[in-house]
């Protein structure tokens, strides 16, 4: 088995070198061919060099190379079978797809190739391709001979037929150019043409690899002669393409693709998309989602192919801005993507194999899962149509899949891969509030909160404040939107907190209170931390003194704030907090009734620094001035809290507010930060997964380094 596939290593290796050495774009035996040779799957790619190379000699081949593939692509889409397919052909759908994945990396990273790069696009729109596009362009096979030769040749090579047919006519008259060395130049490169436009007409009927045989009989001694200079040319021609020399950057006119309505990369793109969830190539049997039955995993290893394929493609910008070449624009904004069948697969996947995770980092179920969690993210910022296929999640699968992938999720904040998960959870619970409705009536959230508000704290520990942390605050304040939710953290917790901040004990109200106020402070948190008290305070039955003294002291730090014009949202909802709080008449809180009043001097002076009329406030004030009257007829001055405590017990709740202020929730935004923070976490999880094209684009340096050696 091992010298079997060795030796197919070494075919279809020399069958990607002869594409360095002559134009086989239109050669289509010779493209076949190189795709029935594809290697065993686990075994190496060869070096990117052999796509650097043959990008430089021969531009038309790195685009017939690209056609094959996405041909190739199409043709499977269509595929039926009732039976898995061959182990063959899982080789060489991942041939294909890691060649596609390396000829964009390889055209990302030079920027003298991105012409090429822009032609598959189908975004080549400048004015000499527009001009080019309009001429009628002499075909690869009549430069197959003449396209290593000096730039006079080159020169000559672009005229039209009839300059040539002109020149033809003037070379039959020899009788005075016997010592001219120009026209002797001009004679041999047209007899050259004639030959090269008679090997065409004789070989239309597709033989086009025999080309170099038949030349090499008719000439052998020319052939020969000709073999050495045309390697010392194309030595010569990457030289100069690399280093970026000003004239035939790129060594052939580019002909547009003729394509079906769409350029190469597109139909590649929708064609990945369309085979994602394709009967025995990525599904089993009669499967509609990503249910692993195999035990051999042949269809999940084609789904973590396309999934990574796809994910690298889409991403061609971001690579193009790490190697500092120019922007790529990206055609795929009318494409259609299954989200639909791919969401709901990635909670099955989460369901069934999230446990399993991280034991081995190469397995293909690791792999798929984080390659699949990367894809969420991206699409989570660039594309809200996943936000809806999560929104109608409730009506394809059933909840009991969704609720336990999440919990498996929460409930493993140490797993490896929690992290990558975040997102995912973010965006179902963002697009699709009645989920969490359905975790509060079994009783779900409050594990579900714990899990989240330990990894917040442990984690912020370790490596300090990342995006990570606004996410999951973010979550918690999408749980707490929930009625049946908030009110079911007056339970009290038991559980061992792992950090090494160590919470008082009390009930799952307290613990929330006592972790987010250690990130107060820490912006962009503090707003989304008040907001959520703010929304939890309606349904609290009782907060701890500790809990309340830390509460008070950070909205006193707020209001006494020099920037205060500038933390106006943040204030609304510390105020609210309170209002909401000190107006309740069943489960009061007295604790936050007697630091209200203790800071009763800090109010009144608020209101003399704001303009505005603030509803809170007012609450507040009047709360304030109810409770000093009663204190003041106590008699007592310099009482102890608990004293303080019983003396505000007296106060009657009905007298003090007859009408109870009622306050709007604070909604969850999916603001700018947010969506900038997604964006760049996305991105670390896209540069998690591409190993093999980073690797690319690495090689790619330091051929640069060496040209810039060599030109100096």
């Amino acid at each position: 088995m091992g010298a079997e596939e060795s030796t197919t290593n070494t075919k279809y290796i020399e069958c990607l070198s002869t594409l360095t050495k002559k134009d086989c774009s239109k050669d289509e035996k010779f493209w076949i061919s190189l795709i029935s040779m594809a290697p065993p799957r686990n075994q190496t790619l060869p070096s990117p060099k052999i796509l650097f190379d043959i990008t430089a000699h021969y531009p038309q081949n790195i685009i017939g190379l690209y056609q094959t593939c996405v041909k190739y692509m199409e043709i499977n889409e269509k595929l039926s079978s009732d039976q898995p397919l061959p182990t063959v052909f899982t080789d060489q759908f991942a041939f294909v797809l890691n060649l596609i994945n390396m000829m964009s990396a390889v055209l990302i990273q030079t920027k003298h190739f991105h012409p090429i790069l822009k032609e598959i696009l189908g975004t080549n729109e400048s004015t000499e391709n527009s001009q080019k596009d309009k001429q009628n362009e002499p075909k690869p096979e009549e430069k197959q001979e003449t396209a290593t030769t000096e730039s006079e040749t080159k020169v000559e090579e672009k005229e039209n037929k009839e300059e040539i047919a002109s020149k033809e006519e003037s070379e039959k008259k020899e009788e005075n150019q016997a010592n001219d060395e120009t026209d002797k130049k001009k004679n041999k490169q047209t007899q050259e043409e004639t030959e090269n436009k008679e090997k065409i007409e004789e070989n239309k009927e597709d033989i086009p690899p025999k080309q170099g045989t038949e030349n090499k009989s008719e000439q052998p001694t020319e052939s020969t002669e000709n073999k050495e200079t045309t390697e010392q040319k194309q030595e010569e021609k990457t030289e100069n393409t690399e280093k970026g020399t000003s004239e035939n950057i790129i060594p052939f006119e580019l002909q547009r693709i003729n394509s079906p309505n769409s350029s190469l990369y597109v139909r590649f793109l929708q064609s990945a998309y369309n085979t994602l969830f394709r009967e025995n190539i990525t599904l089993f049997n009669e499967e509609t989602f990503w249910l692993e039955k195999n035990e051999d995993y042949t269809q999940s290893i084609s789904r973590l192919d396309l999934i990574h394929s796809i994910l690298f493609n889409i991403n061609l910008p971001y690579f193009a801005k790490i190697v500092g070449t120019e922007e790529v624009a990206m055609p795929i904004d009318n494409l259609e993507f299954p989200y639909h069948e791919f969401v709901i697969s990635v909670f099955y996947l989460i369901h069934h194999h999230f446990y399993d995770l991280g034991a081995n980092p190469s397995d293909v179920m690791t792999s798929l899962m984080k390659n699949s969690l990367a894809l969420s993210a991206y699409f989570l910022v660039h594309d809200h149509n996943i936000l809806t296929a999560m929104s109608d999640l409730e009506n394809t699968v059933p909840l009991t899949t969704v609720k336990l992938a999440l919990q498996r999720i929460l409930a493993n904040p140490s797993h490896l891969y929690f992290r990558e998960s975040v997102a995912i959870i973010y965006g179902l619970l963002y697009s699709d509030p009645d989920t969490i409705q359905v975790f509060a009536e079994d009783g779900s959230t409050n594990e579900m909160i714990f899990a989240l508000l330990q990894y917040l704290q442990s984690s912020y520990e370790q490596g300090g404040l990342s995006f990570v942390h606004v996410l999951i605050v973010s979550i918690i304040e999408l749980f707490i939107q929930n009625s049946l939710t908030a009110a079911s953290l007056n339970c009290p917790f038991n559980a061992s907190f792992l950090a090494t901040f160590r919470p008082h004990r009390g009930t799952y109200a307290d613990l929330l209170f006592e972790i987010l106020m250690n990130f107060i402070g820490k912006e962009p948190l503090s707003l989304q931390i008040f907001s959520t008290f703010a929304n939890l305070a309606g349904y609290i039955d009782e907060i701890t003194l500790y809990n309340s003294v830390k509460i008070g002291n950070a909205i006193e730090h707020l209001i006494t704030s020099k920037d205060l014009d500038a933390k106006k949202d943040q204030l609304n909802a510390a105020l609210t907090f309170f209002a909401k709080i000190i107006q309740k008449k069943e489960h009061r809180n007295i604790n936050i009734q007697l630091i209200v009043y203790q800071k009763s001097k800090i109010f009144k002076e608020l209101k003399t620094r704001l303009t505005d009329y603030n509803a809170p406030l007012e609450v507040i004030l009047h709360f304030c001035e109810a409770a000093k009257t009663i204190f003041s007829n106590s008699g007592k001055k310099n009482v102890s809290a608990e004293e303080a405590s019983k003396i505000l017990m007296g106060l009657d709740m009905e007298e003090v507010f007859p009408v109870v202020r009622e306050f709007e929730k604070f909604k969850h935004e999916f603001n700018d930060y947010l969506h900038d923070g997604m964006k760049n976490w996305a991105t670390s999880l896209l540069s998690s997964v591409i190993t093999r094209e980073k690797e690319i684009l690495r090689y790619g340096d330091q051929r640069k380094q060496q040209q810039q050696q060599k030109s100096q």
